[in-house]
């Protein structure tokens, strides 16, 4: 699988505080896995993932395998303080049924956060390569069933496309597309990192391959752009980023012949036909496609209720104010949960961010380093997303805002040696 060459990594970066786990917490660790293996299915909701993430997560407390001491106090005050502006706003709903679940699922989405980050605290580097490995056998077999009834090779065409677009095992294309980012940048640091050997590069390549197709067939202009510029954050971030000794992280030969071949298939699958009329269909000459007026106009109407209703006209209530989704994260919270939730909201995303290039600076590990990089790399690209598609309730999403707040061994022990692979 793609996470061959950082599995390696991740199990040298282990060695510097092995120790061997008992039966529970080894249980614990592959239901863990388990769970993150079967993310990819959210065709209803609640999802499978949702309840198996939230009863790991009384299990884990009620148990003392993890434990929510450790985690950082700040991103936390934030998230509380969305679940309070959430709370607030709900004084007098259009919708009191829709308001009461969609405050259910923003409380689970920032539950699901902390099970990450104990979950991260606990298992370390151990914890990670399992999350890895999970989320792209997930992302592997839902973009497969998706890509083989695209191109008419099985059938469910009613279950795996939406409107001619690959939507996999998720209700809407515009989710499943940026699921396959961070696994598509997992591979990719893969590929051009230096020496990976033929075999690991061909297997990250086919994962590679496999996630940017995902992308394209999702026909998601906002998936693109997320994903061209989480590609070009890594790029940058992985030379600005790197310490004063260490060389480029990657051959530059191998980054342009990288690029020559992506370029060379993606030429080659837009001439297909099917492919050829939808990329027409999507990509007009504006850019813009009828429907993004009235995108623009929910946008406008949501500022201007903010003005008017600082503290929000309640959770899920956009659609039923305005008559139209708002396609913006931002603009969604600032409406529904007035000014506080919109500053609590940007300023974890932001704080997140920050904390993702700092600890890529601290830490001595290349694994880890990596797992920041993506990360930072990603919470970029999907910040843009989210200026055009609502990605609160993204569940991959607050995955992501996870990572970042795991502290490295030697980062907590500053006099530790880490070990470091080529």
């Amino acid at each position: 699988m793609a996470s061959a060459t950082i599995a390696r990594e991740a199990y040298a970066a282990s060695l510097v505080h092995t120790h061997v786990p008992r039966a529970p917490s080894r249980l614990f660790l592959w239901a863990t896995g388990f769970t993150m293996a079967v993310s990819c299915f959210v065709m209803v909701e609640p999802a499978p993932v949702d309840a198996l993430v939230l009863g790991l997560l009384v299990l884990g407390i009620v148990s003392g395998i993890l434990t929510l001491r450790n985690v950082p106090p700040l991103p936390s005050t934030l998230l509380t303080l969305l679940i309070l502006a959430n709370v607030v706003s709900f004084y007098s709903p259009i919708d009191e049924e829709r308001a009461f679940w969609y405050i259910f699922v923003t409380a689970y989405l920032v539950l699901s956060w902390f099970f990450f980050v104990a979950f991260l605290q606990r298992y370390e580097t151990r914890g990670m390569d399992v999350l890895i490995r999970a989320y792209t056998f997930s992302a592997m077999f839902c973009v497969t069933l998706g890509a083989l009834s695209y191109f008419h090779l099985i059938g469910f065409q009613d279950y795996l496309l939406l409107v001619g677009r690959l939507k996999g095992l998720f209700k809407d294309p515009n989710v499943c597309g940026p699921y396959l980012i961070p696994v598509a940048l997992f591979a990719l640091a893969g590929i051009i990192r230096k020496k990976p050997g033929w075999v690991t590069a061909s297997l990250h390549g086919s994962v590679l391959a496999l996630a940017s197709l995902g992308v394209l067939l999702s026909y998601s202009r906002a998936c693109w752009i997320n994903y061209s510029i989480s590609v070009a954050a890594y790029f940058v971030f992985s030379y600005l980023l790197r310490p004063v000794s260490m060389p480029p992280p990657f051959s530059m030969t191998r980054a342009l012949l990288f690029a020559a071949l992506a370029g060379a298939s993606v030429v080659g699958i837009m001439q297909l036909p099917a492919v050829k009329a939808m990329m027409a269909e999507r990509v007009t000459k504006t850019g813009l496609q009828g429907y993004d007026r009235d995108r623009f106009h929910a946008q406008r109407m949501a500022y201007q209720s903010a003005l008017v209703r600082p503290l929000g006209i309640g959770p899920g209530q956009a659609e039923e104010q305005f008559d139209y989704a708002t396609h913006s994260s931002y603009m969604r919270v600032l409406s529904e949960n007035g000014f506080v939730g919109f500053f609590a909201y940007l300023g974890f995303v932001l704080l997140t961010l920050g904390r993702s290039l700092a600890m890529t600076r601290r830490t001595k590990s290349i694994f880890w380093r990596r797992v920041f990089l993506i990360a930072a790399a990603c919470i970029i690209g999907h910040m843009v997303n989210s200026a055009v598609v609502d990605t609160v309730h993204w569940r991959h999403y607050w995955f992501l805002l996870a990572l970042p707040w795991y502290t490295p061994v030697e980062c907590k022990m500053p006099g530790r040696k880490s070990v470091r692979v080529a």
